[in-house]
């Protein structure tokens, strides 16, 4: 696409998505871009802490930018507001979608879902006395590249940290949807959580909250960045200057990490937060999440059913200078890095998804149903996490 293809959203438009709107933003998903470059349909999702409750019962939090609606096949991505109850889940399940036919390129999402009538509500389409209507029953988390405007992405390209990462929301028939469109197949685990319906209130808790911190450090770093490129690119006469600052200085305030809670969920650094395919894939950032939450749990007594001798770590690892090299070198350089591409897989268990599935089943994460792993595999055409009636709960009567 040229660059006349594009259109940059305006710092007001984005500030749309922060305020308590009932419309949700309508963008195209190749097309619409941040004044950076990145494209603004894969925006990562971000609670509002100050409009979270958090010391109510139950715990809820303002979840934006939630995929919901959106047409796969014309491109057009609608993003959402929602309120999500913490405590009331009734199972979640890590999701693994293979790539190819080994298996041994996988996508790596969990998916959550509440209890009937409390699953989240979408602001922007409830109606007065009537917000049943707007009530979804499942949600899934997917940790992602944040892609540029014909960036020509490519694993091998991704190792040089040029992506920053980002936690992508969606109700879930949206995201089957674009999975299944794609003829990929959802390999659905259940987990099982020490502290059960406390574990898994824990994991979602965690998941938003360094979902969001990423995404904080991510945007704050862009809108430094930017604020100089969209005053030369901004269309003349679009936005009065004084209405283009005072947008720039809310987004910068709303977005600053000093807005978050005191309590951190997350210790990654700033050069943690870019996805890497072989160390912060979605995977691997699956991965951290469930053990950030299961350490987080035995920190409190939490322990039933872990085996705590065989928890691993919660850790990601950190970009090589021969991964930046591996990104733009010859097949020759390839070849060349291939002995420190193997050593990186031995002590970064993330790497490979069926050692990521081994890892967490065999630290008692994962439910077991007749002796064999509590799983799931869906697909369009066959077994269907949804129907006519809404979503189709899994049994889980053997807990």
């Amino acid at each position: 696409m040229s660059e006349a293809s594009f259109r940059t959203l305006s710092p007001s438009l984005l500030l749309a998505l922060t305020e308590p709107s009932q419309k949700p933003l309508r963008v195209s998903a190749f097309r619409d871009v941040l004044p950076s470059g990145h494209l603004v349909a894969r925006m990562p999702a971000v609670v509002d802490w100050r409009r979270s409750q958090l010391d109510a019962t139950p715990r809820s939090v303002l979840l934006r930018a939630i995929n919901a609606g959106s047409n796969p096949l014309d491109r057009t991505v609608i993003l959402h507001n929602a309120r999500v109850l913490l405590d009331r889940i009734a199972y979640v399940e890590a999701i693994f979608v293979p790539l190819d036919a080994t298996g041994i390129s996988q996508h790596g999402q969990l998916r959550f879902v509440f209890e009937k009538g409390a699953g989240p509500a979408l602001m922007t389409l409830a109606e007065p006395g009537d917000s049943e209507k707007a009530l979804f029953e499942d949600l899934v988390l997917s940790w992602e590249p944040w892609r540029y405007q014909d960036d020509a992405f490519t694993m091998r390209g991704a190792l040089d940290d040029a992506y920053p990462l980002t936690m992508r929301a969606y109700v879930g028939p949206q995201r089957f949807l674009e999975d299944a469109l794609q003829g990929q197949v959802w390999h659905a685990y259940r987990l099982k959580l020490p502290g059960g319906r406390d574990g898994m209130s824990e994991l979602l808790a965690v998941s938003l909250a360094v979902g969001d911190g990423v995404a904080r450090q991510a945007m704050g770093t862009m809108m430094d960045q930017v604020e100089t490129a969209w005053h030369a690119s901004a269309p003349a006469g679009t936005e009065p200057d004084a209405d283009v600052k005072a947008a720039w200085t809310k987004l910068r305030q709303i977005m600053h990490p000093d807005a978050r809670p005191a309590e951190a969920y997350t210790t990654m650094s700033t050069e943690e937060t870019t996805y890497n395919p072989l160390l912060r894939s979605c995977v691997g950032m699956m991965r951290y999440s469930i053990l950030l939450a299961a350490h987080r749990l035995a920190a409190r007594g939490m322990t039933d059913g872990v085996a705590l001798d065989r928890l691993p770590a919660a850790a990601l690892g950190k970009s090589q200078p021969w991964m930046r090299d591996a990104a733009h070198c010859n097949l020759r350089g390839v070849f060349a890095r291939a002995p420190l591409a193997l050593n990186c897989v031995f002590h970064n268990p993330q790497t490979l998804p069926k050692m990521v599935l081994e890892e967490i089943d065999a630290a008692g994460l994962i439910a077991h149903r007749h002796g064999k792993r509590d799983m799931l595999r869906y697909a369009n055409n066959k077994v269907h996490p949804y129907g006519a009636d809404g979503l189709k709960r899994r049994d889980t009567s053997a807990d």
